[in-house]
């Protein structure tokens, strides 16, 4: 049973490693033999690297990343590490995540099961689990507001356009049939890029509840996230749709151009000032680090 057989968790630390440790004790707490852990540092201050670096005498992985390789990067290394070490599925895993052992098996049941599903993911919610924020992303080509709000079934597996990345079940010969995840978004984007490359192979189960606690991330929402979001839609529509491009870097720059004047409206000049930093660098096709 697929279940049963060696699974990596992937979690990637940059300078959080309070909130990283905590992770670990969660999935250590689930107390499963097939886990192992693997965490990614993503060249996080010398102390915290140092403390890291100690854990490879316990049984958790660590690879330390001479450089910010972004949330793609970051996680490809831990991917390449357990494709070459026979690992037969891998969960991404956000330290910023919480999700109890029975909605894990969850999980990995709904894998086993569905020979169909190359990647699964849980509904996700606020930290206090009372505001479902995600159920299943929509193509970021066509969609703002890509987070499903309601699940599409209550009890079966369904299919949407991607898994969030904050919880992320993927057989690991999907990565070796479709790549890793694409650099070039370095964060935000690159999942969306990733599911979209693996077809109808990602599926949310409702029965699995995760909550997402981002006040850790809080202060980047309106600068960097916005950068990173607003440009990599740029990246994916030049990617993925190159017969429609020019219809949808039209609706990108009508919303992108409201966007910044409600932004400025309300006092968000740095929100502002990042939103058309977006589109210029989306659209000159710029990629990685903002720099």
């Amino acid at each position: 049973m697929l279940r049963m057989s060696r699974s990596a968790v992937i979690i990637l630390n940059w300078n959080s490693l309070e909130v990283t440790l905590e992770c670990v004790a969660m999935v250590k707490a689930w107390a499963l033999p097939f886990l192992d852990v693997i965490i990614v540092d993503n060249a996080s201050s010398t102390p915290q690297r140092e403390q890291l670096a100690a854990m490879e005498a316990s049984d958790v992985t660590v690879l330390l990343n001479d450089a910010n390789l972004g949330y793609a990067g970051g996680n490809n290394r831990g991917i390449r590490y357990a494709c070459e070490h026979g690992y037969n599925t891998i969960l991404l895993l956000n330290s910023d995540a919480e999700i109890q052992k029975e909605s894990v098996l969850i999980l990995y049941d709904a894998i086993a099961r569905f020979p169909e599903a190359g990647v699964v993911g849980p509904l996700i919610y606020d930290e206090n689990y009372e505001v479902l924020q995600n159920a299943g992303g929509l193509d970021i080509a066509f969609h703002d507001i890509t987070h499903l709000k309601s699940p599409r079934h209550t009890l079966e597996p369904y299919v949407v356009d991607y898994v969030s990345g904050t919880v992320f079940l993927a057989r690991a010969e999907m990565f070796q049939c479709y790549g890793l995840l694409d650099e070039d978004y370095f964060f935000s984007g690159e999942i969306a890029d990733f599911c979209y490359r693996c077809k109808s192979n990602s599926m949310i189960h409702p029965g699995a509840r995760a909550s997402h606690n981002t006040r850790h991330s809080g202060r980047y929402r309106a600068t960097l996230y916005t950068y990173y979001t607003v440009r990599n839609r740029y990246l994916y529509i030049r990617k993925n749709m190159s017969a429609r491009k020019w219809n949808c870097y039209a609706l990108w720059w009508n919303t992108h151009a409201r966007h910044a004047l409600t932004a400025l409206r309300s006092g968000g000049w740095a929100e502002a000032g990042m939103v058309m930093r977006g589109v210029l660098d989306g659209m000159r096709n710029k990629i990685g680090a903002i720099g």
